[in-house]
């Protein structure tokens, strides 16, 4: 028998059977291949590591034809080194001189098609004048004629202040009176309004120490920009305008759910062409972001909350910055002073982000075929008055303000994107997060209230009450709401069941209802609301202020600021009271001044017609 010196040895390629007498022959045969594998390796890796040498060397300087442009590009390139600045203007000077060619080309082929390039670059270019002039003369100018006049406001305001706040308060009363005329509900609004201030006092943590400037300011600020909006004929056009550029620009999101789902897609309407909506402009608004574009607006805003409301530079910032983006991104722009912000400041921060809702949910909403000129203006009329009605729930007392001082200055970071094409990528992938939260929300709300309605029915269904529902529970809790923020009495139990459904649900699915009332409007089909009540309702439910979102809050809050979280849950429940109360006032002013413009033209047309 063979030995365990026996076994036989495969090799690649060959075979041999090694007996006891052949073992030495074996072995050394063995040995020579190793060897010449050895040796062969050995030359590939020195081949390969004089190979790697000679393309890192930085001594290679190449050969021939490529030698020479190599040496005319560096020489190229230090010449445009030298002159880049002559190079730069260069290139402006003939965009600039393309851009007035095509300009005057457009106006002179068809102005009314170019009305809003003739806008959009009027404005261009008064704000490039206006920024000439603060660059150059704005110090001289605030010193010799602004800073003085300040000053001597400042001097005598405790004997100018009151004869002025009576003047304005008579004005609006009579303004509003004569506007309730034609149609009383326009004055239950105002008294809503009134209500609303009188119950934010009551509930205030400390009633003794609101200061009422910051106050009036945000409800003013609120009512003036509803004003421009919903009472001047150019306000009102031009949101129109806006939102129909809106609903323009987010039908091309079309586009793209048709080519990943196919030209079915709007079978499943909701999930492949509401949902893909707000990628596409989630996508769009990181490239707005990584421009800078979203960072001067947002500051801008924040400077005109800071001088006339009195309040700090952070909330301020976080305050304007809800008008374009949510509850959970809004903090990020001020997250350097999130832990040192006192109470109040951080009761603002919440309720501005309970009483706005995202600017990239507004597409979604658009798509539902909610006015989209109105869904823009609550947006912005929400948020001033976010601000002012959190201080009225929870004024500021702290003694120690350094946040307050004058110095403080909040700087928006840019974006770190290399790109507009990355950032349109990071944009579109975060918003993937947002798209699934929205539809797991949904499906599992929408079949909890499908299971609580059959639960109510069936309790009801023992006391001959069957129809027994949550919307109808919060149609009848929410009624007298309804009813004074001005939603006519036969609308009221609608708007109630949508608020109910806002609060203790959500306000996509609130929403989503609105939608349905509409399009029963448009078809003539029960139940249906008045337009007046649906553009009411639309302010109402223009906010994130629901149950859920106080979780949301609270964990996007406290990743910024740690130390924070027990000072958030003590104030949570306080701001959603008050950023639902902010909603409500944010209906009260839309139902003071909603005037259906297009009745309004046609009646004034119709008139001028039977004069002549």
């Amino acid at each position: 028998m063979a030995s365990g010196n026996d076994a036989d040895l495969q090799f690649t390629g060959r075979s041999s059977s090694i007996t006891g007498e052949d073992h030495g022959s074996a072995v050394l045969e063995m040995k020579a291949i190793n060897d010449d594998w050895k040796s062969e390796l050995d030359y590939d890796k020195h081949e390969f590591a004089q190979v790697t040498l000679v393309e890192d060397s930085s001594e290679y300087k190449g050969a021939g034809i490529c030698k020479k442009l190599a040496g005319g590009l560096k020489t190229f390139y230090n010449w445009c080194g030298v002159h880049s600045e002559t190079i730069l203007l260069s290139v402006y000077a003939t965009l600039v001189a393309c851009y007035c060619a095509y300009f005057i080309y457009a106006c002179w082929y068809n102005f009314y098609n170019a009305l809003a390039l003739f806008i959009f670059t009027s404005l261009a270019l008064l704000y490039m004048i206006y920024a000439l002039v603060r660059d150059r003369c704005g110090a001289a100018i605030y010193g010799k004629c602004l800073s003085p006049c300040c000053g001597l406001l400042n001097k005598y305001w405790y004997i100018i202040k009151w004869p002025l706040y009576i003047c304005l308060l008579v004005g609006l009363i009579v303004f509003l009176i004569y506007e309730a005329r034609e149609y009383p509900p326009q004055l239950m609004s105002s008294v809503g309004a009134c209500i609303f201030i009188i119950f934010g006092f009551a509930c205030s943590k400390y009633p003794d120490a609101v200061k009422w400037r910051s106050v009036l300011w945000g409800v003013g600020l609120q009512f003036v920009f509803a004003l421009f909006v919903l009472r001047t004929y150019f306000g009102y056009k031009l949101f129109e305008w806006i939102g129909d550029f809106m609903q323009v620009f987010l039908s091309f999101a079309d586009h793209g759910a048709e080519f990943v789902f196919g030209e079915n897609f709007r079978d499943h309407y909701f999930a492949f062409a509401i949902l893909p909506v707000t990628i596409y402009f989630a996508s769009f608004m990181s490239i707005v972001y990584y421009l800078g574009i979203m960072q001067w607006v947002i500051l801008k805003v924040a400077w005109l909350f800071e001088v006339t409301m009195a309040t700090s530079a952070p909330e301020s910032v976080n305050a304007a910055g809800n008008i374009l983006v949510g509850q959970q991104e809004a903090p990020l722009l001020i997250k350097p002073f999130v832990e040192y912000m006192t109470l109040s400041e951080l009761h603002a921060v919440m309720v501005g982000g309970f009483a706005t809702i995202a600017g990239s949910l507004l597409a979604a909403y658009i798509a539902f075929g909610v006015s989209a000129s109105h869904l823009i203006s609550a947006s912005v009329i929400s948020a001033p008055a976010a601000l002012g009605i959190s201080k009225l729930f929870y004024p500021e007392t702290a003694s120690d303000k350094a946040i307050h001082h004058k110095d403080i200055e909040v700087k928006l970071e840019k974006s770190t994107d290399k790109n507009f094409i990355e950032a349109a990528a990071k944009g579109a992938c975060a918003a993937v997060v947002m798209v699934g939260y929205i539809a797991a929300n949904l499906i599992a709300f929408v079949s909890l209230i499908a299971l609580l309605n059959a639960v109510l029915g069936w309790i009801g269904g023992m006391v001959g009450v069957p129809e027994l529902s949550f919307e109808l529970i919060c149609s009848y809790i929410f009624m007298p709401v309804a009813f004074i923020i001005g939603v006519e009495w036969a609308d009221c139990r609608y708007v109630a069941g949508l608020i109910g459904t806002k609060i203790f649900i959500n306000e996509f699915v609130a929403y989503e209802k609105l939608s349905e009332l509409i399009s029963n409007r448009e078809d003539g089909v029960e139940p249906y609301m008045s337009v007046r009540s649906e553009v009411i309702a639309t302010y109402i439910l223009c906010g994130f202020d629901n149950l859920s979102s106080i979780g949301i809050q609270l964990g996007a809050i406290s990743s910024i600021a740690p130390g924070r979280a027990r000072d958030l849950a003590s104030i949570a429940t306080r701001a959603l009271v008050a950023g639902t109360v902010t909603c409500f006032m944010t209906g009260c002013v839309a139902g003071m001044l909603y005037t259906d413009w297009d009745i309004t033209e046609q009646s004034v047309n119709g008139t001028l017609s039977g004069t002549i």
